[in-house]
């Protein structure tokens, strides 16, 4: 059996931060601030703790603004998404294209989840480690959450997705080959998407 670490090494992280947040009507929900620090921030810290082979920003949505407030990317590939506004599949494909030619698996994350730790990003990557999973993803419940890793094979099958939702269209088609990570916390399935889920960050 690998070592769990060996798999962070060998995995791009593909961090999505470029919808329109338009559920939150005018706001743009990842400038939000939780612990004095914004959503995609501390998205974007905690995968910088954890030894990925890279972490692959995807912009769209007030891109400049978003960079703007980052306290620096040059540990970061950076990537705008000109077709943002298409749904979450065409950023996810523009993550790819910024993919390591070394890399075995990636990782889909959003800037949107607040309360995911450390722990949960290393307890996902061990748990798909030692399943050798196609496909991991975390199951609260019957409530599919993030983040969710794939293998390298499947970059094509998300490039040439129509889906609005790639993501969940790729996971349908291939649901034998799905290992879902079983936990009970609710941090992998909550978001921050509407103005009444900000009041969860003062919890």
């Amino acid at each position: 059996m690998s070592n769990p670490n060996t798999l962070i090494q060998q995995t791009d992280v593909i961090l999505l931060a470029a919808g329109t947040s338009s559920r939150m009507g005018d706001e743009n929900k990842l400038l939000i601030k939780h612990k004095n620090k914004t959503l995609v921030q501390s998205s974007l810290d905690l995968l910088r703790q954890l030894p990925f082979h890279q972490i692959i920003l995807v912009t769209g949505h007030q891109g400049d603004r978003l960079l703007s407030t980052l306290n620096g990317v040059d540990d970061v590939t950076v990537v705008h998404n000109p077709d943002f506004e298409t749904g979450q599949t065409s950023s996810i494909q523009t993550g790819l294209s910024k993919l390591s030619s070394t890399a075995e698996s990636f990782m889909i994350c959003l800037s949107d989840m607040p309360f995911l730790r450390r722990q949960h990003v290393e307890q996902l990557l061990s748990f798909s480690n030692e399943e050798q999973a196609d496909i991991c993803r975390p199951m609260v419940g019957k409530v599919p959450g993030h983040p969710v890793i794939f293998n390298k094979r499947f970059a094509k099958q998300l490039n040439d997705c129509t889906d609005a939702n790639g993501c969940r269209t790729v996971i349908k088609e291939n649901v034998e080959l799905l290992i879902p990570f079983k936990t009970n916390d609710r941090a992998f399935i909550q978001d921050i998407d509407k103005q009444e889920d900000k009041e969860l960050l003062n919890n």
